[in-house]
């Protein structure tokens, strides 16, 4: 899975040398991602056998059943022989299967935080779940923090997730009267 800013790269290789030339346009190749065209960049290799196009995902891109490679297009500029000014064949061949190539760019959310079960007032611990709209990583402690009111305080501990989609997190030691918000950080997860 490819999200908004990750670079998708394509190595072409070619049964010779070739100079790139950049002067008039950037040589790229066609990409189909959903419906819609995107271009990865020649970005090195001139002088070798071996070229390497980018594209950077761009943010609302989405496809879930594998994005397609078309062809090399010149766009302006060149790409031939090492040894003389021949034009370089642009025909890919023997492209490797992008059926697993999945682009998908809508950032998960959060769908609910509760308190788990029904814990008395005076209660010394809570848990908390959290349960996003799909599965995410990256989630730690750090990325989560406790509103409260009044003198109410506890610290959090114990993040634990059996799916990557509902965590847990206890609120222990808490003190004071008032009321606990467990609240996420809009960029702690991916």
């Amino acid at each position: 899975y490819y999200r908004a800013g990750d670079v998708l790269s394509f190595t072409v290789n070619f049964s010779d040398n070739v100079i790139v030339d950049t002067t008039g346009g950037t040589p790229r190749i066609a990409l189909t991602i959903g419906v819609t065209t995107r271009y990865a960049d020649y970005i090195s290799g001139s002088g070798a056998n071996t070229l390497v196009f980018q594209h950077v995902v761009n943010a609302g891109d989405q496809d879930m059943d594998g994005i397609a490679v078309g062809s090399i297009n010149a766009n302006g500029g060149t790409i031939a022989s090492a040894v003389g000014i021949t034009p370089a064949d642009l025909t890919l061949n023997n492209v490797g299967s992008t059926s697993n190539v999945f682009v998908y760019t809508a950032e998960p959310t959060v769908l609910s935080t509760q308190v788990t079960g029904s814990p008395p007032s005076n209660a010394t611990s809570v848990t908390f779940e959290i349960v996003f709209s799909e599965a995410v990583t990256g989630l730690i402690l750090g990325d989560l923090s406790l509103t409260t009111t009044g003198t109410a305080a506890a610290t959090l501990a114990d993040l634990q997730t059996p799916d990557n989609i509902t965590y847990t997190v206890a609120a222990n030691g808490i003190t004071g009267a008032g009321t606990l918000r467990l609240d996420v950080a809009a960029d702690a997860v991916a």
